[in-house]
């Protein structure tokens, strides 16, 4: 391999089964003989799949932008709560279940935004043939790392089995709901949280032990295009990419295959069934305690705002979730259908699923935000120039404006005058009055003298 050109593992991901004997007849002139056989057989193979791929440069650019904003959008939104949960700001008033599941959430989010964002994904598939399409990842990361067994692991945990859907289904969505409403330290709400976590668990021990079973095989073939033509696909398409051929025909139809989507059905069915559990749960405290004037008004509209959040939050994965659905279910009801077609070779962006699925944090974040009062409080209380008017705050700045004023008036006032007089000082022995004199009540001015040693007497009006 040429040290110019950073690595490209290129594996081809044959999923045409007969029986359990692998067949290559979708390939051109490819039988079951050895390896190097193979890889000349498979290169005008390679080189027709590079010539119609240069045809695609609007969907690769549309997709890296897509990406990058919808991870970008989530890691910061997700950040900001993970700042407000962690804060001791007392006025937020975030805490209990606030602090702590909300800060999972957030955390989760953005460790799947993040992965998103450093392999970018892409599906693309061929109009004219059916049969395969290409995973691609857009970043520089998978050139990167050295060990092509950890990539691939990778590129297979990340992508070509969906697994991301199953993990925001796994850890976003119904303990979320379970620990919002059971965070209460009774011993029945305590108990039906472990029962929901226990039940919710369930498809992952599904979805592990399908890896040891027979299913959907990956073969690699590193370095084919730089062995025959010495060079890769990133020489064509300009950016660094990791491909896999992915064909459709007889997909899915494995052991582990069936097991997996057995996981994917499962997961839909827990969170739900969770869901329900909850509003009905939230309902009922509402409707009990509604009556009872021991509970405060404060209390019972958390609770509603938490029973609004539930809801929303169960509704929103639909928008994203659905499309995958549906795609799992295109694979395993018309997976062996073949399109016939002359039209011109065409290529179109397969990677629905995968759009929709990288906005889950950033919708999960905002819902966040929106719906409770303490995140939204303390949100808009970040941002510059922006002040939040709320009956709370409101009632203390007239509190605060009537405390000013009466320490006014109970106040004198602070500017004391002080003016000067200049007094001349007489002299003790001449009198003004000269008592001696007959009592004539004259004044002696002939002997008056004006001390020049005068005295400043300073008084203070208020």
């Amino acid at each position: 391999m040429r040290r110019g050109v950073r690595e490209t593992v290129i594996t081809l991901k044959t999923a045409i089964y007969e029986g359990n004997r692998p067949s290559r007849k979708h390939l051109p002139e490819c039988d079951l003989r050895d390896d190097e056989d193979i890889e000349k057989d498979l290169i005008p193979f390679y080189r027709k799949i590079v010539e119609e791929f240069k045809k695609i440069p609007e969907i690769i650019n549309f997709s890296i932008i897509h990406h990058s904003i919808s991870s970008f959008l989530a890691i910061l939104i997700n950040i900001i709560i993970v700042k407000l949960s962690l804060s001791s700001n007392e006025k937020l008033k975030i805490k209990g279940e606030f602090k702590f599941i909300f800060l999972s959430t957030a955390l989760t989010s953005v460790f799947y935004s993040t992965l998103h964002l450093s392999f970018t994904p892409m599906t693309v598939r061929n109009t004219s043939d059916p049969y395969f399409f290409i995973y691609l990842s857009l970043s520089p990361l998978p050139q990167i790392i050295p060990n092509k067994v950890v990539l691939s692991y990778l590129f297979q945990f990340l992508y070509s089995r969906q697994t991301m859907a199953n993990v925001i289904a796994i850890c976003v969505i119904p303990l979320h709901r379970v620990a919002i409403v059971c965070y209460n330290q009774k011993k029945r709400n305590v108990l039906f949280g472990q029962i929901a976590y226990t039940v919710n668990v369930i498809p992952l021990l599904l979805h592990s032990p399908s890896y040891f079973f027979p299913r959907t095989t990956i073969e690699d073939l590193p370095l084919l295009m730089n062995k025959t033509t010495n060079e890769s696909f990133i020489v064509h398409f300009g950016m660094n990419a990791s491909q896999k051929i992915c064909y459709f025909s007889h997909n899915w139809r494995e052991t582990g295959d069936m097991m997996e989507t057995l996981t994917n059905f499962i997961i839909i069915i827990t969170s739900y069934l969770i869901t329900i559990i909850c509003i009905c749960r939230l309902v009922i405290y509402l409707a009990h305690n509604g009556k009872e004037r021991s509970n405060s008004v404060g209390n019972l509209e958390r609770q509603k705002a938490i029973l609004f959040t539930v809801i929303v939050q169960a509704i929103l994965p639909l928008i994203t979730y659905t499309p995958y659905l549906v795609f799992i279910c295109s694979l395993i009801l018309h997976g062996t259908e073949t399109k016939n077609t002359t039209e011109p070779s065409e290529w179109y962006d397969q990677d629905y699923q995968l759009l929709i699925l990288s906005w889950s944090p950033f919708i999960n974040g905002v819902a966040t935000i929106l719906l409770l009062k303490p995140y939204r409080r303390g949100f808009f209380g970040m941002l510059p120039c922006i002040e939040i008017v709320t009956p709370s705050n409101r009632n203390q700045a007239a509190a605060n404006l009537r405390a000013l004023n009466s320490s006014s008036q109970s106040q004198s006032v602070s500017n004391t005058v002080y003016r000067t007089y200049e007094i001349a000082t007489i002299d003790e022995d001449r009198s003004v009055f000269n008592s001696e004199s007959g009592g004539n009540g004259l004044t002696d001015h002939s002997d008056n003298r004006v001390n020049p040693a005068t005295t400043n007497i300073v008084f203070s009006v208020t």
